[in-house]
Parts: structure tokens; sequence; C-alpha cells
């Protein structure tokens, strides 16, 4: 069963605290349902939740972000074995209950571990810090030289070394690391030079190795590296309690090297993607693929002149950070861009926001109003979804983009106004005027350039340079540490169809920055599935469905009509929706 060890502060025994409840409380009051009295915590200082795959651990009433796997934070993750330093006291959770008879770690040992940590991580330079934790585990053990070798995808590399031999030896043996590396369990030689296999190997023999200890440095699972400790003055140097202390500083340790190696990989990966997106950023435009290579060429071509832009492609694609830099690329750049969503204005309001007001010209109309034909005089007016336009209220748009004259509702005198107009929408234009939702006058008056930009799922090249600049701006826009992305959560975002596009991607990584524990950002923290990938029929299928769905909501339900523009039989249509039961909530007009 899984419990919270609590160690002592003074005393010589630990208390173990089964967890029976999926939520349970730390603190410093009796009703806690683990107790530190006599401690500086809150009342009910801390929760342990259990969702039915992984314990999650986060503050209640605490304040201070307490210490888990050598990191600061307000919520972890926890895995078998970790510590937890919470305001001084130190904590452990294991996945099964320790027998009653196993030995409790002394105080002064406790003491010692809680010291190294806090102290250790404080540096942040690696070497250093392997450095240190050499010297702290060769003083905790009594040795007089060590080694650490940190693991470096398939072979050993020697990290750091203390040696009192001289820097001509370095008395550590293949053979045993070779070992430990395998069994990633701990070994204790009294005498290597009487320890049966190891007595002929060519390191224990020219060095002639008497005590040795050597332990895997091991963070959740993942070996990182080995510690080899030796004492050539006597044999018997070292003991089993020797070996579990080795192995303690070893673990804890072991996530202090995973934080420095993360941040140096930090550093590099942000190194890396500066240099890249300072050669293929366009503006504040990032991407590299084919489709978005050519939306940079019309975009360069299209800036200088003043004909209007349709700007087409899915919702979140960004087609507003277009407009910006059609905006900013031409000869109007000193002037305003002036944004405006359609879909946003009511339509009683619309040719009011548009155009502005007098005073008195309705209910409200407190004071002469500019509309954003006039804010925008002499720079651009961006019409962002400009699909959801009413019909009366396309014709009063196409009047004042040919004229280049606006009248305020309520008065009778025209402005003139000198503006260049950029449009943009997620719908087929072409397929309304053809179904005499949008006039094609007005389409084709502000469908003078054009300007496609693709969905994100047509260009996962591009998708490791947006994640990693949205990353890195979001957490140096909230005063977040930097972190970076798993290899796995890479592999999720490049297999999941981003509905959303690029809105989406930004709202997870804003999401999966503040719920993130240490400077990871896994799958889980982006709510992706990792390395899903579905056989294509089932890819097909669920396109499909969705696809269907989509058109039958902008018919209102109606199939006959969803059939018609698919160009499917309506028996066909009916079929497709029967297997896909992806239009049960619409009723059959």
């Amino acid at each position: 069963m899984p419990c919270i060890i609590v160690y002592p502060a003074k005393g010589t025994r630990a208390k173990v605290h089964p967890i029976y409840s999926p939520l349970i409380t730390i603190g410093s009051s009796l009703k806690a349902d683990v107790p530190l009295e006599d401690s500086p915590l809150a009342p009910l200082h801390a929760r342990l939740a259990f969702d039915g795959r992984k314990y999650t651990l986060s503050l209640l009433e605490g304040r201070n972000a307490f210490v888990v796997g050598a990191r600061k934070v307000t919520r972890a993750e926890l895995a078998d074995g970790d510590y937890i330093f919470l305001e001084g006291r130190l904590l452990q959770f294991v996945q099964e209950e320790p027998r009653e008879e196993a030995s409790v770690k002394a105080p002064d040992i406790i003491g010692r571990l809680q010291e190294f940590t806090l102290l250790l991580m404080e540096e942040k330079d690696a070497n250093r810090l392997t450095e240190e934790l050499l010297a702290r585990i060769i003083q905790v053990v009594d040795a007089d030289h060590g080694f650490l070798f940190v693991l470096d995808k398939d072979r050993v590399a020697l990290q750091a070394r203390k040696n009192l031999q001289g820097p001509d030896q370095d008395p550590f043996s293949d053979s045993v690391i070779r070992r430990v590396m395998e069994t990633r369990s701990g070994l204790l030689l009294h005498d290597a030079g009487q320890e049966g296999e190891f007595s002929a190997a060519r390191s224990v023999v020219d060095f002639r190795l008497r005590s040795v200890l050597c332990v895997p440095m091991l963070f959740r699972g993942e070996l990182l590296g080995v510690i080899h400790l030796g004492n050539d003055s006597r044999a018997g140097a070292f003991n089993q309690e020797s070996l579990e202390t080795a192995q303690l500083f070893a673990t804890q340790g072991a996530g202090l090297v995973r934080n420095a190696l993360d941040r140096q990989e930090l550093l590099a990966t942000n190194r890396r993607l500066e240099e890249t997106l300072h050669e293929i950023r366009f503006g504040r435009i990032v991407g590299s693929s084919k489709g978005m290579l050519e939306v940079f060429r019309r975009i360069e071509r299209f800036a200088p002149s003043d004909f209007s832009v349709l700007i087409t492609g899915e919702t979140g694609v960004g087609k507003e950070l277009i407009a910006r830099e059609l905006h900013e690329r031409s000869r109007r750049a000193a002037g305003p861009f002036v944004p405006l969503n359609c879909s946003a204005i009511p339509e009683n309001l619309f040719e009011s926001e548009l155009f502005g007001h007098v005073k008195g010209a309705f209910t409200g109309a407190a004071q002469n109003r500019k509309g954003r034909f006039q804010e925008a005089n002499g720079g651009t007016l961006f019409l962002d979804e400009l699909g959801e336009l009413g019909q009366g209220l396309q014709a009063k748009l196409l009047r004042a983009i040919e004229e280049r004259k606006i009248t305020r509702v309520g008065s009778s005198q025209e402005e003139d106004v000198d503006l260049r107009i950029v449009a943009a929408t997620n719908r087929d234009l072409a397929r309304d005027v053809g179904d005499n939702r949008f006039r094609e006058d007005l389409y084709y008056r502000l469908k003078v350039l054009t300007i496609h930009v693709p969905p994100l799922r047509e260009r996962p090249e591009d998708l490791p340079l947006i994640a990693g600049y949205i990353l890195q701006r979001a957490a140096r826009t909230e005063g977040l540490p930097q972190t970076q992305f798993s290899p796995e959560a890479l592999e999720a975002m490049k297999t999941h169809l981003w509905p959303g596009n690029v809105r989406e991607l930004q709202n997870r990584i804003k999401r999966a920055l503040v719920l993130a524990d240490g400077n990871r950002i896994t799958a889980a923290d982006l709510e992706l599935e990792a390395g899903l990938v579905l056989p294509l029929k089932e890819a097909l299928d669920t396109y499909r469905a969705t696809y269907i769905r989509s058109v039958l909501e902008r018919c209102g339900g109606n199939r006959t009509e969803a059939a018609r523009i698919l160009g499917l039989d309506p028996r066909t249509i009916f079929r497709y929706l029967e297997t896909e039961r992806c239009v049960e909530e619409l009723d059959t007009p």
C-alpha cells in the first residue's frame, strides 16, 4: 500500500502513514491526515491526490514552494521513493509500506541529506555541481577517492573526480562500473583483490584496489550515471550501511544532476532556436514549410500596392498576423492598423461601429463618435471574419470601399477616407456567392489579391519552431522559468490534427507552462496523447465525420441541403450519418 514516511526532526524513529484515501492532507493541524506537529506548516498545508493513475502533491493553504526531485515546486507528480522537503521537514513517498522491522535512517543522515539537497540546488553549473556532489558523498561515507560518471548515450563519460593519489592515476574498475550499470544496483567489495570475478580484473590488479563502493545514479527509473568510491589504505572500509547511505545520496544527487543537465540542454536548445528563428522568421511569423514560404512571397509582393487583399484560412492560423505584416511593409506603415472582428459586433450596431455616428443619432448616442473607417484613415482597415456580414451591411461596405466616402449614422454629410482594406475569412466565399449568401460584387472587389494560409496539420515541419517560439515568449512574458518540450511531447504535437491551429497550440502551451513540473513539458501537460497515430482508414473516417458535421451545422441541420453541397446522394449522407452517429442532436427538417 502506498504511504508517506515522515522522518523525525528529533528522536530515532520515522512514522509511516498509509494512504487509504484518494485525497489526503498534510499539515500542522491534528485534523490533517498526515499531521506534523511543532512545525511551521499551515494547518492544512498540502494535499496529495490520486486520480487513478498518479499521485500529485500540491499546496493547499501553504504558500512557500516545497522540494521534490531536487526541484522547488508548488505542484509535483510523485514517483516511488521521492523525498519531499516541506518547510524544514523531510517526508518520503513510497508505493509499498516498509516492513515493520526495516531499519530507519538515523536523524543525522536525514539532516545531512536535507542540507546536501538544499545547498546543491543553488548550483546551476553542471561541472561544479557534480564536483561538489562527489565531494560530499566521499565525505559522508569516509572514502579517500571517488569518480562520478555520467551516461552519454551508450557510454559513460567521466564528469568529476576526487583522487588523493595524484593526477596520474584513476583507481577505478571498469568491470565494477559495467556490473552496476547492468544490474542498476549498488555493489560493495570489502577487498576487490580477493573478490572472485573481480580479483583478476586488470584495473583491480594494476591499481591494487581494496575497499570499493559503486552505486548507480537513478532518477525516476532513468540511469543517469555511476559513482565509484574507494579506500585503498585498508580492506573492509565500507559496510552495508555505507552502501545504503551512498545510494541514498546518489539517488538524491541524480535529481540535481538531471536538473543541471536539463538546464544545459535548455540553454543549447534556446540558442539553436534563436539562430534558426533569425534565419526563417518573417517579421512576427514563424515558418519554413513550402506553404508558408509562398505566404511570405505573396506578402512581399502585395505589401507595396494599395489593392485590397483577401486572406483565407481556417480559424486560428494567424490571419491577423499576415494582415499586420502587409501593413508594416506597406507605404502606410506609419499610419494606423485598425482591426475589426465582424462576427463580434451585433448587426444593429455594426453600421455605427464601421462608419461612426453623430450625437443624438439613436438612444445612447451622447456624443459624436468616429467609426473604424475614420480611425484607419491613412492606414489599413482589417476586417476579420468578413463572411459573417449580413447582406444589408455588405452593400454599405461595398459603397464605402468603392467611393472612399462614408456617412456617419444620423448625418447626411459625407467624409472622405483614404485607407487600404485587408479582409479575412475562414469561410468559402466563392461557395457563399453561389448560394446567394455573399454579394458577388463585394467578393470580387475584395479579392483583388489573395493569400491562403495553410492549416497547421499541413505543415508539421513548422510545429517544433512555432511551439518553441511560443514557449520561449510566453515564459518571458509571464516571468516564468524557461523550459523545453520532452521528446514525447514533440511527437504528440506532430501527430495531433490541431483543429484550432496556432491559436489552439498557443493556448495548450500557455496552460502547460503553468501546470508542468520542473523544466520539461510533457504530452500530458499539453493534454495530448503521446505517439497517437491513427490508421489511415480511421483517420479518414474521423475527418469525414467532422467535415459532415460542420457542413450540417452551416445548413441548420438540413441533411438534404448538406448532401447537395457535399455532392452526395441524400441516401449516401444518411448512411454516413448513421454510421458515424455524428448528428444525433440535429433534427431532420
